[in-house]
This record gives C-alpha cells, structure tokens and sequence, in this order.
C-alpha cells in the first residue's frame, strides 16, 4: 500500500463474507496491517472504544444494531476513523443523507476490490455515488438474463499447488461482463477460474462470494 494504514476493523453479520473480504485485503490490495473482524454492532463499538482503526468496512444489516447507528456512535468516539459503508440492501434518501454526512465512502455489494484498494490509498473520490434500486455496478453496467445450467471448471490460485480440477457448479445468470454461479465451495475473491463449459470467455476471476444456505452464490467477471 501506498499509504501506512495500521488497523482497519471490518464489521458484517456474514462470517464468510469477513474471512473473503480479510484475505482480499491482504493478497489482493495489499494490506500488511492488522485487521479485526467483528459479526454485530456491539462488537464492533467495544473495538472502536478499545483501539484506534484507521478504517472501518461497515455493513448496514446487521443482528443486534442498526448500520447507521454503528456508524454514528464511531462518529462520536473515533472521528479520525474512515468509515466505508458496504450493503447490498434498499438505500432510502435519508439513509443516504446520513451516510453522506457520517461516513467517508459508499460501496454497494458485491464491493469492487479495485475501489477498495483506491480508498485505502486515498485515491478515490468520496461519497460513491448512489443509484436509486441498484446496488450492484453489474446490473448498472450490464443487463443480467436468467441462465440456469449446470457447468464444470478449474480452479486455481497463485501456484500449481492451488490448482482444484473438474468443480462443478451451477450458473444462475449470464451478461457480457460475467456470471453469477451458485457451488458448494467457498470461492475466494480473486482466484481465478477456467471453465469447462461452451463459453466463449474462457477464463474468469471471482468478485465477491457469500453463503446461501447450505452452497454459496459468487460474482465472477470475465478476463
């Protein structure tokens, strides 16, 4: 990283989505500083009371405290901390106006890595901007059709020994840009896939990924 960040706190009520989103913070932005992750609101408020965090990733739904109050009581206690709101949900004009006033970011999920990685470097403008009932880049940038089948691929990481052959899956939708697929695996944001299947993109590398269930649904875009 460009910058020298110490501590950042990632705060989501998704277990899988904080373990995907530390590893991405660490292999793919590189991140070297510490990173505590935290599954509600009070947890994350005792670690903001107890520790100085130069960012904090903070989901909106959360099991036991609102998001936006989360957001407001960091406010008060650490001001100095960034604080980069992440959701998938609804956002209201007075959701948007708190966050604009609170909060130093905007990220819709799935969250762009690339954007991440410019905020912690302090090279992305403030204040994402918002799109009334999107709250994906994909479906604003690409139409999404319905492309139910099943498929097989190759994943693989940084070495040969990472290389997991002949997974299967299936795909939920289809655009110009990418898939959605549904697996029984935990697919970690930025390994790569090869698929196996009749398309004319072969390869791909995955977005974002999170737990439906008994499988997980990932966001994989073309390269």
């Amino acid at each position: 990283m460009e910058k020298k960040l110490d501590r950042i706190l990632i705060v989501d009520d998704e277990i899988s989505f904080l373990a995907a989103m530390t590893q991405a913070l660490h292999k793919i932005c590189g991140y070297h500083g510490d990173i505590a992750a935290v599954e509600n609101g009070e947890k994350a408020i005792e670690k903001i009371k107890s520790n100085f965090y130069d960012i904090c990733f903070l989901d909106l739904q959360l099991p036991d405290i609102s998001g936006l109050e989360v957001m407001e009581q960091i406010r008060e206690i650490s001001p100095k901390t960034k604080i980069a709101i992440m959701t998938g949900s609804y956002i209201t004009d007075e959701m948007k106006w708190s966050i604009k006033n609170n909060a130093s970011a905007f990220f819709p999920k799935p969250v762009e890595l690339n954007e991440i990685k410019a905020f912690m470097t302090d090279s992305f403008a403030e204040y994402h901007c918002f799109k009334d009932n999107e709250t994906s880049r994909e479906k604003r940038h690409f139409n999404r059709e319905p492309y139910v089948r099943p498929f097989c691929y190759s994943l693989f990481y940084d070495t040969a020994l990472d290389l997991l052959l002949h997974l299967k899956g299936d795909i939920t939708d289809f655009s110009k840009a990418g898939v959605g697929v549904k697996t029984e695996r935990v697919l970690e944001p930025g390994s790569k896939l090869k698929f196996e299947t009749a398309f004319k993109n072969k390869k791909g590398i995955v977005k974002w990924c999170r737990k439906i269930d008994d499988s997980f649904k990932a966001g994989i875009k073309f390269i």
